[in-house]
């Protein structure tokens, strides 16, 4: 991987994965929230 060559590319790639995990994250902690 390329890293010192497209960073701001890497760092989109990074924070379009870090939303859709702290979405997940999230929704699950919701679920587990009105579980119990």
């Amino acid at each position: 991987m390329t890293i010192s060559r497209r960073p701001a590319s890497l760092v989109a790639a990074f924070r379009g994965m870090g939303h859709t995990f702290a979405r997940r994250l999230t929704d699950s902690l919701a679920n587990i929230a009105t579980v119990y």
